[in-house]
């Protein structure tokens, strides 16, 4: 277990150094080139091989399930807490920030980081389980109720229906869910796949966790003292209310031990990177939401290995 935070440590760490090398591309440009190469090639490989391969039963709907319920939870805690601190202390907060605050509490990095950590600690075998956690859950609620949250404490003021449609355009053309239908639609017509292309799909999954813990390292920043005692709160929403509303809710299920122990880690990653997409989209505070994403990801380091 520690040899597996380690070497994603070191990933991330490297990918932080990066950005201090002069001579070489800029780390916003690497990390976008990273972020096209997973998002519209590698990782619909991954999920399309990992997808038809996996040993789903009738109790799958239960780890989408989850997901729905922990974003949910933490959406709930984080609009709660942060409406009091507004209103006790109006001065330290604003809307904006609010509104960047509950995306990164509410979704966690559960394919860009809980993938590789998942397929480390508990085996390829369960990656799937990260897969429809974000697929089915996690990414969906971000760019449906993720933009009307961000549209609400934005002053764009979009209405609500525009909202809806927003999202749900940018997720039906999301490469890794169209990636996913053709599989189930494969494994539901029994259509067979080459073995060299399944076995391309696993080659070029396989370079999909280094490459997203690099750029992981080269979104993160320095976080300041003030930016710390804000975020704080958020941050121990996202890395241990969201796994514990977990547990709760698993004690209450009969799960297979190894696809609960995947979907609390899926349940405790520190915030999503995507979340940023949304908030600049909507003019939101980005700067507190990449030290929230930079907080949440050093404190995952903690709080990840007590959850497996």
């Amino acid at each position: 277990m520690n040899t597996i935070f380690g070497e994603f440590f070191i990933l991330i760490v490297l990918g932080f150094i990066w950005r201090f090398i002069k001579g070489v591309p800029s780390s916003a440009i690497i990390r976008s080139s990273i972020s096209s190469l997973v998002l519209y090639l590698l990782l619909p490989l991954l999920t399309f091989g990992v997808i038809y391969n996996a040993p789903f039963n009738h109790d799958s709907w239960e780890i989408p399930f989850i997901g729905f319920i922990v974003t949910i939870s933490c959406i709930v805690f984080s609009w709660g807490i942060y409406t009091l601190i507004k209103k006790f202390f109006p001065n330290t907060i604003t809307d904006k920030s609010i509104g960047s605050i509950i995306l990164g509490a509410s979704w966690g990095n559960s394919q860009h980081l809980g993938l590789p950590v998942l397929i480390g600690v508990v085996g390829s075998k369960y990656a799937y389980v990260a897969l429809l956690y974000s697929n089915m859950a996690s990414t969906p609620l971000l760019f449906v109720l993720g933009s009307i949250i961000a549209g609400y404490f934005s002053e764009e003021g979009m209405s609500f229906t525009k909202r809806c449609i927003h999202g749900l355009k940018k997720l039906l053309i999301l490469p890794p869910l169209i990636a996913m239908i053709a599989a189930f639609i494969c494994r539901y017509f029994n259509i067979e796949i080459h073995p060299v292309l399944l076995k391309t799909c696993s080659f070029a999954g396989s370079a999909t966790s280094p490459l997203m813990m690099i750029s992981l390292g080269m979104a993160l920043s320095i976080p300041k003292i003030s930016s710390i005692l804000l975020v704080f709160p958020a941050a121990i929403i996202r890395n241990i209310i969201g796994p514990l509303t977990a547990y709760l809710i698993l004690n209450m299920m009969y799960i297979d031990a190894a696809i609960s122990e995947s979907l609390l880690l899926e349940a405790g990653m520190p915030s999503m990177i995507l979340a940023l997409i949304i908030a600049e989209d909507n003019h939101l505070d980005t700067e507190l939401l990449a030290q929230l994403i930079t907080i949440s990801t050093l404190l995952s380091f903690i709080t990840l290995p007590f959850l497996s």
